[in-house]
């Protein structure tokens, strides 16, 4: 059966996100999926957002090669 993720979740080969449609046996169930209908259009997932953090860059430190140790 033909299926759509609701959220992310590992279908047993590979990592799914959300609003992914791929196939699933029949009668399997999932809390990250729901069954799609052969009329249903898949529906737009909402994308979330990451904030950036704020705050102090980070500096770009260099680590000592074994050149340098000697």
């Amino acid at each position: 059966m033909r299926v759509v993720a609701t959220g992310k979740g590992y279908d047993g080969l590979n990592i799914r996100e959300d609003g992914d449609i791929f196939e699933m046996p029949d009668g399997a169930t999932g809390s990250w999926f729901e069954p799609l209908d052969e009329g249903d259009a898949p529906k737009p997932a909402a994308k979330k957002v990451k904030e950036k953090p704020v705050g102090k860059p980070v500096e770009n430190k260099t680590l000592a090669g074994a050149d340098d140790l000697a």
